[in-house]
């Protein structure tokens, strides 16, 4: 089989975007033999759901239906020029994107059997050339955002803090991030900033997005059995700022405090703590 020689252009590997920054990503990909002397198709993917939903569950080996919903988009015929680009969004986490490109039209055994000429650009950090992408969003699930702005937010205790979270969040290995509330009143504040392995994490559920977050708000000071320890929340009517921090950021800043930390943040107002 013929390799075509391929490269990502964008995005970056190491990439962090930052909250909207994810809703209008530049993909772009080059053919590094110049333009092709025949039609190939391109189409790029990621690691991640390529829409929100119910996280897909590939058969093994995956069937042409389970790599569509990895796909960003669907196949285009690339004949000229030597780049191709197109704009998608990406959901939160950590992924790995990937740009294929292969002389037959499809995902089907007839299709893929008959390819002669095929190339790819991108995955994992085991790749010859990653591109792993990581997006940041503070998005609180509990307590919920008031419909009207500077309503009061009731925080049940027992209902806890919950974040939206990557699908992928038990995979150490790929996600960057730590998340942290911090709970304000008249200018003091109360710090929950817990090892990212001490956060609960709950799979989608229905309308639910993937979360991390606490189970209940502590009205006692927490030891986990990961450091840091957790603070006690009493009850009252603070400003609450979720923070989601690319961890990376945070260990290159303790070397080097002129180091930018990338973050996003989600600030609720009138946010009520109730037992």
């Amino acid at each position: 089989m013929a390799v075509v020689p391929l490269r990502i252009q964008s995005p970056m590997h190491g990439t962090v975007l930052v909250g909207p920054e994810a809703d209008a990503v530049i993909f772009r990909a080059v053919l590094e033999g110049g333009a092709p002397s025949e039609s190939l198709f391109v189409r790029w993917y990621s690691s991640l759901p390529a829409t929100p939903g119910e996280p897909p569950k590939p058969s093994d080996p995956p069937t042409a239906q389970d790599v569509d919903k990895f796909a960003l988009q669907t196949q285009l015929d690339w004949v000229e020029p030597t780049s191709l680009e197109f704009v998608h969004p990406l959901l939160v986490g950590s992924q790995s994107i990937t740009v294929a490109v292969k002389d037959q039209m499809g995902d089907d055994e007839t299709a893929l059997k008959a390819v002669q000429a095929a190339g790819t650009a991108g995955g994992g950090p085991m790749s010859p050339a990653p591109c792993v992408v990581h997006v940041l969003l503070a998005s609180s699930r509990v307590p919920v955002p008031p419909a009207t702005q500077g309503a009061v937010v009731l925080a049940k205790r027992s209902e806890g803090l919950w974040a939206e979270a990557p699908p992928t969040w038990k995979d150490d290995d790929v996600n960057r991030f730590r998340y942290s509330w911090t709970f304000e009143k008249s200018g003091t504040a109360i710090v929950l900033d817990p090892n990212p392995t001490a956060l609960e994490f709950q799979d989608r559920k229905d309308a639910q997005p993937p979360r991390v977050g606490f189970t209940e708000i502590p009205a006692t000071p927490a030891v986990p059995a990961v450091p840091p320890s957790v603070p006690a929340v009493p009850d009252g009517v603070y400003t609450l700022t979720l923070r989601v921090v690319y961890a990376p950021d945070l260990a290159a800043a303790e070397l080097d405090p002129s180091v930018r930390v990338r973050k996003h943040e989600h600030v609720l107002h009138n946010v009520e703590v109730k037992t």
